[in-house]
This record gives structure tokens, sequence and C-alpha cells, in this order.
């Protein structure tokens, strides 16, 4: 024999069922609102990211352009020097002031390079250490060379320092943006279970209640599949 109801219980699931409603609306609404404002930090922090990658192009393009500059600014210089070098010769002894590494061996060796340097720039054989013969006629040019030198390789430290920053920069914020996806991703999960739990009790009310607030739970349904849709 089927159970009856009694009219104070039924109405008393009704009110229940209608304040998990409501709370599972809230929760929906806070967490859609949460969504939209970690969507939108991801979008500033995309285009940051965007203007971040074109500087550090730029910089790069600099610091490899002022490199090139370095080197034939120390191939002049050797060319003052020394005039009877022959180009391989030249091609030698620019690239051992070129890196701290040993051409024979590999090894890092940063004081040879500046000793190299040192003996360029006070008009002395690289090899021998030497003054050179023509000291008087040279030097000029050697001390121009010189300056040049010394501003090149000022300016390459500063891009060098610009280029680690903005790696840093873009190293912080993929990091931030990986993070505020992964978080977006939750809330996208939190929003589709919270609509799948509102479902069958806006169904329930759609059928026992009135007209218009069946057309408000219908709305209420085709909203929520829009930004479940919007939201994929």
């Amino acid at each position: 024999r089927q159970r009856r109801l009694q009219p104070g219980r039924v109405s008393e699931d009704r009110k229940g069922l209608r304040s998990d409603l409501e709370s599972l609306k809230q929760i929906r609404q806070e967490v859609k609102s949460k969504l939209e404002a970690i969507d939108s930090d991801v979008n500033e922090k995309n285009s940051l990211r965007r203007l971040l990658r074109e500087q550090l192009l730029l910089a790069r393009n600099e610091l490899d352009g002022k490199s090139r500059d370095l080197e034939n600014a120390k191939l002049t210089a050797l060319e003052s020097t020394l005039p009877t070098l022959s180009d391989t010769a030249k091609f030698i002894l620019s690239q051992l002031m070129a890196k701290d590494l040993c051409l024979a061996c590999g090894s890092s060796s940063p004081s040879s390079r500046k000793e190299y340097e040192d003996r360029l720039e006070n008009n002395m054989c690289l090899i021998c250490g030497t003054h050179s013969a023509d000291d008087n006629v040279h030097s000029e040019p050697v001390e121009i060379a010189n300056r040049r030198i010394q501003k090149l390789i000022t300016d390459i430290n500063l891009k060098r320092k610009a280029v680690e920053e903005l790696n840093d920069s873009l190293t912080t914020i993929d990091n931030e943006i990986y993070s505020w996806t992964m978080q977006l991703q939750e809330y996208k999960e939190t929003i589709r279970e919270t609509s799948i739990k509102i479902a069958p009790i806006e169904a329930f009310f759609a059928k026992t209640d009135e007209p218009a607030t069946k057309a408000s739970m219908q709305i209420s349904s085709i909203e929520s599949m829009r930004d479940e849709r919007a939201n994929e």
C-alpha cells in the first residue's frame, strides 16, 4: 500500500530543495566571478608575455650586433698594431680574444683573453708582448679602436643584463600563467559539477511550479548550458 506524504512534510521537502537550489546557484555564481577575474588576469599576462618576448628578441639581436661590432673593433686594433699579419693569423688571434675559452683545449681561460686584450690596448704584440716598433705611427688608430672596444664592452654587458632580466621576467610570467590556467580548469569543473546538481532540482520545480516559475527555470537551464559551452 502506497504511503501518502503529509502536506506539511511535502512543504518542508520543497523548502529544503529550494534552499539547496539557491545555495548551489550562489556557489556557481561565486565561482563564475572568480573564473572571470582570473581569465581577465590571464589575458593581461598573455599580452605582457608577448610584449616581453618581442623585447627579448630585440635585445638579443642588439646583443649579437654589438658582439660582431666588438670583434670588428678588435680586428681593427690588431691590424693597426701588427699590420704585417696574414689574414689567417688575424683570424686566429681575433678568435683568441673572442671568448673565454682556450682554442686548443676548450678550457675556460678568461685571464688569457684579458692578457691578449691588455697587450693589444698597449700596442704590444699579442704573442710575445714586445712593443710595436712603430708605436708613434700606429698609436692613434689603436687608441681610437681601443676606446671603441671599451665602449662596446660596456654596451654588451648592459645588453646581457637586460637579456637576463627579460628571461627572468618571462619565466615568472610563464609560471603564473600555468598556475592560473590550472586554477581556471578547477573552476570550470566546479561550475560543471554544480550545474549537474542544479539540473534535477530545477526539473522538479519545473513540473510543479507555476508557468512563470517554469519559464524562469528553463531560462536558468539555458544560461547554464551556454556558460558551460563558453568555458570549454
